[in-house]
């Protein structure tokens, strides 16, 4: 069951609710821009963006680069500042710099002015920020709903951005009326910012006193990600016994090192997860962890199996999208399992049972991918098994927040999910590699599938140990009488001592 206990001293006032659905537009619109981007500037685009471009290989992995480097510096920086000086301000600001970023891309053709706009795209981060305004209002019951929104958003759109990037590219259309709809997208995002309202101020309820941005750590933050990310995305082209390789795995290590020390002596370091359910919130950033390297092997290996000529069924590309959005309905089965389940039965008891259901998906692809319908079916199971392991990873986070960080424990998720997307990369294609005839052998698919079970059951043996038996939220604010434990309220005539932010 669901544990609440209030984090309001006596003698302040709740903060108003009102607003509470702008900023979770703002948040649904973030997470399907995040898989947006994914989705339809790789696959099937890929081929189209190297004709039009004439860029060298090199040049095309800057390209897809920029973007990831943009959103790991932008998690460093603005989840920190969202914080501190209210999300709504920070959002609307790398909206607007998100929006002049797809403007350049739709409109350069020069190389440095795309990278310069694919880092401005990918610098809006939104789902930190989208957070930040969304859990000060919301109260527990409502924090859960909104989690399992989001899976559900990003679920449907990833398989939707890779239908989308398949049916763009049979029809020729070029890449940068992609381009010019994400511009649409990111427009949206900062209306919703901009209908939202000024976040209630929430002091640090920590033994940290000074609440300023500590810029040194944030740039530093910044700085280690995006050297081992360059290390990592370089490490399957160069090798990676390459002095280029090892030179960014080098200088992220050391700057790492650094930068563990300067947070050490910082007075208001950029991460602070004091008063936090520490269980809960490493269970919830594990199973993002599961999600990058499950959700890259689904979503890149079934079109790959269909497409295959000689052992696969020879599909054309668009034809073996379709399946996928079976992810839809599957995804609306696992929020309806996560809401009811999870609460009741607790993490402890819930994830790894979760993890040993999805063997169903992770073997069934394995070995039985012979026949066009049984996509349909592991791919309806994915929605309704793996996303639940990735709706849970939200509700947990989400609940283990204080009042005043949700960004930056949301930014921190940022960095390991993208850390996680690059190392499940590397290992993915190297595993994958493609024989004589230009496609990966069956072999190597039923390898990493079977080697994904593996990982699935290791998992679920960690959560039985690390996650708590209890979904808990410290902090939760909103009425006593929506929430299954009673939250204090404070007495008549307090004083209030919150004040506005935006």
């Amino acid at each position: 069951m669901v544990t609440t206990a209030s984090s309001i001293p006596s003698g302040r006032f709740m903060p108003k609710r009102g607003g509470l659905w702008a900023g979770v537009g703002a948040l649904l619109t973030a997470a399907a821009i995040a898989d947006i981007l994914t989705g339809l500037m790789y696959g099937p685009l890929v081929t189209t963006i190297m004709a039009d471009t004439s860029f060298t290989p090199a040049e095309i992995g800057w390209f897809f680069n920029a973007a990831t480097i943009g959103g790991a510096v932008s998690v460093a920086l603005t989840s920190r500042m969202g914080d501190i000086y209210g999300s709504r301000k920070v959002l609307i600001a790398v909206s607007i710099l998100a929006l002049l970023g797809s403007a350049v891309a739709g409109l350069m053709s020069d190389f440095w002015p795309l990278i310069v706009g694919r880092f401005l795209t990918g610098f809006s981060a939104g789902i930190p920020l989208g957070w930040g305004l969304v859990r000060p209002r919301a109260d527990a019951t409502q924090t859960q709903r909104i989690s399992v929104w989001l899976t559900t958003v990003a679920a449907i759109f990833t398989p939707v951005a890779i239908l989308l990037a398949g049916v763009s590219a049979a029809a020729g259309l070029s890449w940068r009326s992609v381009t010019w709809f994400i511009f649409g997208l990111f427009a949206m995002q900062l209306l919703f910012a901009l209908a939202s309202r000024h976040a209630p101020l929430q002091p640090r309820t920590t033994t940290v006193t000074t609440n300023t941005l500590d810029w040194a750590g944030a740039i530093g933050l910044g700085l280690w990600v995006t050297a081992l990310l360059l290390g990592i995305s370089a490490g399957p082209e160069n090798g990676w016994t390459s002095p280029l390789v090892l030179a960014y795995l080098a200088a992220g290590a050391a700057l790492f090192v650094a930068w563990i020390f300067q947070q050490r002596r910082a007075a208001s370091p950029v991460m602070s997860f004091e008063n936090m359910d520490l269980r809960q919130t490493i269970g919830g950033y594990l199973c993002i962890v599961i999600l990058s390297f499950l959700g890259l092997s689904f979503f890149l290996g079934l079109p790959n199996m269909m497409q295959n000529p000689s052992w696969g069924l020879g599909l054309d590309p668009l034809a073996s999208t379709w399946p996928l959005l079976m992810v839809f309905p599957g995804t609306l089965v696992s929020g309806q399992l996560v809401k009811s389940l999870l609460p009741r039965i607790g993490p402890k008891v819930f994830l790894p049972l979760a993890s040993i259901s999805s063997l169903i998906v992770t073997l069934g692809v394995a070995f039985a991918h012979d026949s066009y319908w049984l996509f349909f079916l592991w791919s309806f199971f994915y929605g309704v098994l793996v996303i639940a392991i990735y709706a849970s990873g939200y509700m947990l986070v989400a609940a283990s927040t204080r009042q005043d960080n949700p960004s930056t424990v949301f930014g921190v998720q940022g960095v390991i999910q993208y850390l996680s997307i690059a190392i499940a990369t590397a290992i993915v294609f190297n595993v994958i590699a493609p024989g004589p005839d230009g496609f990966t052998p069956e072999s190597s698919w039923t390898g990493l599938f079977v080697g994904l079970s593996i990982l699935l059951v290791v998992m679920a043996g960690v959560w039985w140990f690390l996650a708590p038996r209890k979904l808990t939220d410290r902090h939760a604010i909103g009425a006593s009488d929506s929430l299954s434990g009673a939250l204090e309220i404070p007495p008549a005539g307090a004083v209030p001592s919150a004040v506005g932010k935006g």
